[in-house]
């Protein structure tokens, strides 16, 4: 089942991001929960030992590449609400990934 809706959202992939935009503008309210859902998550999966202003300067950085129009994001490397494992948010399970790939990659991780 879930290979058939990956394959599906690969082929509808401007019908699919349509109908999320169109969700995203009638429940406001929802999308608003769902991103502070994963910022608490971040703020929990950030330990103590993690190098702060490292990972400022990797959004700074996505922010210069943006500003030049490249279309990139800071991606975790281990996801932080994975199904199977869970990465912390340090420096280290950051990187910069182009936007299309870091969707495409979803909420997964493979070795």
């Amino acid at each position: 089942m879930l290979a058939y809706q990956g394959q599906y959202r690969e082929q509808n992939r401007d019908a699919c991001n349509a109908r999320i935009a169109a969700w995203q503008v009638a429940h406001p309210a929802a999308g608003a929960a769902k991103r502070a859902k994963y910022r608490a998550t971040q703020l929990k999966a950030t330990p103590s030992w993690a190098n702060l202003d490292y990972i400022e300067g990797i959004y700074e950085l996505c922010d210069l590449f943006r500003n030049v129009g490249l279309d990139v994001e800071v991606d975790h490397i281990v996801p932080l609400q994975g199904k199977n494992v869970s990465g912390l948010h340090v420096e280290h399970n950051l990187q910069l990934m182009h936007s299309v790939m870091n969707k495409r990659k979803s909420n997964s991780f493979t070795i």
